[in-house]
């Protein structure tokens, strides 16, 4: 059997050890004549009184910072925001908070504008008819930014449904250009993403588009926004004619598409934007990939879309399974969303109680799952780690997962639980972070480990899809999260 995580005790029972140890500190104080010194009530977290909050800058900060999360807000968004903020930097009398926050908002409101075409007046507070001149101007720099690539013959766009090809048609794209003597770099908006790009197309570098501008001279400022903080460039810049490809382009925001924009555009490189507007939005202002489709010449941009171009899914005895294949293509569109209910429906298994849909879950995919080839989906966290947890049993009883040494990871920060891992395990890397030899791991990629020190140490191997170059490293566990089944 699995064992049960590290006990973890009771809030009443905290608060009883608590007391008693207060009350023997009290008493050794007393009985050696310690007396503390009365504290001197200063701010620790750099909060100010409410006379001296730049009620100016906070609202220029709160419009800013709601430009770079979305194109368009509502009254609602911007009071919310204005509590939130006056919270963090203001401590005092309440009434006094509340009116700040009350002229924040109206501040930030004022420094708002409706929408074109939106009729003068005043709008519902939670209608979202407010804009900025910053996501305006931002919007505008990344066109004229693609507009000037397009019309140096110098930007591409690859658009497709998942397991239509990108990946493999940047594999031709790279080989071309290494023919031609060009440099390819692969930027995308997850060190996960980045990985990929590295580990599936041979010859090519790949990097976060974070960590990419930054070695580039852009810097963050409050608000959250790319700003040309130096002209230096790193000493293995893309040279002149080399391509730049900007892969998931459909997650990259606005914001993060003008830097990179502008950096190629400075520096002369070519542009690839490839991916799928339909699949994960961006984290903040989106739209690139269709924004780079209209800038782009049409003989430049290439769709793969169809049914006959997705690949991916294959049936048991290899061949491509053409049904699923059209299904995907049809829940990506949402063309005709009843018709891709009654699909899934035809498939569907009803169980007479969870506890029998689990099991049957946990024992169709034990295997499977562990060895890379099928993914399980819950509907809540709970659900997910009920079936990691019956998966792993049945693991640990065929022997897959050790028995032996084992160690319990500490939690980090209170974002997560600890967990205790075996050897057999696979678990998630769960930061973006540099190892002491170099090497970089990123949030989500999933190793398996092959062993145990005495010293807690884990050996860890990268798993990867079959057929794929694996490596081993030596890591804390404390690095990962929770056994993946």
């Amino acid at each position: 059997m699995e064992q049960q995580r590290p006990y973890k005790a009771e809030a009443g029972v905290l608060d009883d050890e608590l007391a008693v140890w207060a009350a023997r500190i009290r008493e050794v104080m007393a009985e050696h004549h310690i007396v503390l010194p009365e504290p001197t009530l200063v701010p620790l977290d750099g909060r100010v009184g409410v006379a001296r909050l730049d009620r100016d800058a906070v609202a220029v900060e709160i419009v800013e910072a709601q430009g770079l999360k979305r194109s368009a807000w509502s009254r609602a968004d911007l009071e919310a925001a204005a509590i939130l903020a006056v919270e963090a930097r203001v401590s005092g009398d309440p009434v006094a908070m509340d009116e700040a926050a009350v002229d924040v908002a109206a501040r930030a409101l004022a420094l708002s504008q409706l929408l074109p075409g939106v009729a003068a007046g005043t709008p519902s507070a939670a209608v979202k008819w407010f804009t900025s001149v910053g996501v305006v101007e931002r919007e505008n720099e990344l066109r004229a930014g693609l507009a000037a690539l397009a019309s140096a013959d110098r930007l591409s766009v690859v658009e497709g449904a998942a397991g239509a090809g990108k990946t493999g048609s940047l594999a031709e794209h790279v080989a071309a250009a290494s023919g031609a003597g060009r440099r390819v770099l692969v930027v995308a908006p997850t060190g996960a993403a980045a990985n990929v790009a590295a580990s599936q197309v041979s010859g090519v570098e790949a990097s976060t588009i974070d960590r990419f501008l930054l070695r580039h001279g852009w810097d963050r400022n409050v608000p959250g926004a790319w700003e040309w903080v130096e002209t230096t460039s790193p000493a293995d810049v893309l040279p002149a004619g080399g391509w730049l490809v900007v892969d998931e382009a459909g997650m990259v925001s606005q914001d993060s598409a003008r830097a990179l924009v502008t950096t190629a555009n400075a520096h002369g490189w070519h542009v690839r934007v490839q991916g799928d507007s339909y699949q994960f939005g961006a984290v903040g202002v989106g739209g690139v990939m269709d924004m780079a489709k209209q800038a782009a010449d049409p003989g430049r941009v290439w769709l793969l879309d169809d049914a006959n171009d997705v690949h991916r899914f294959r049936l048991r005895t290899g061949e491509k399974d053409t049904a699923y294949a059209a299904h995907s293509v049809a829940l990506r569109t949402g063309a005709d969303p009843e018709q891709a209910a009654r699909t899934v429906m035809e498939t569907a298994l009803v169980y007479g109680s969870d506890a029998e849909r689990a099991a049957v879950v946990a024992d169709a995919w034990a295997g499977r799952a562990h060895a890379g080839t099928g993914l399980v989906i819950a509907g809540t966290n709970e659900q997910a780690q009920l079936l990691n947890g019956l998966i792993r049993d049945q693991l640990v009883a065929a022997g897959t997962i050790t028995t032996g040494r084992q160690v319990t990871t500490t939690p980090l920060s209170g974002r997560w639980e600890s967990e205790t891992i075996r050897a057999g395990d696979l678990v998630a890397t769960r930061v973006n972070a540099a190892g002491t030899d170099g090497s970089r791991y990123a949030n989500r990629e999933r190793w398996r480990v092959r062993n145990i020190d005495a010293d807690g140490e884990c050996g860890w191997s990268a798993s990867m899809a079959p057929g794929q170059s694996t490596w081993t490293r030596r890591r804390p566990a404390n690095m990962y999260s929770w056994p993946m089944p």
